[in-house]
């Protein structure tokens, strides 16, 4: 019985550890970091792919996860 209840609080603490580093201010500010970099690169695809050719009204799928990265930097922000 003691071993179980050993188990669970060491997976309980992981599971705790775990949680407090993904939302520390510095690893929240690490993947917007990392996000931004993603819409930058997505950005200089766009440019070469298109190259002022893509016709307005729809939007491309890059364009697409710029604006759900976009979105996600908001709430890790929000976060903050």
């Amino acid at each position: 019985m003691e071993l179980i209840i050993t188990i669970i609080s060491a997976i309980a603490a992981v599971v705790a550890a775990v949680y407090a580093v993904r939302n520390d201010k510095a690893h929240i500010k690490k993947r917007i970091r990392q996000k931004r970099d993603k819409i930058s690169q997505l950005e200089t695809q766009i440019f070469i792919k298109y190259r002022n050719s893509f016709g307005g009204g729809s939007v491309s799928p890059e364009q697409e996860k710029i604006n759900k990265l976009n979105q996600e930097i908001r709430d890790l922000e929000d976060r903050l």
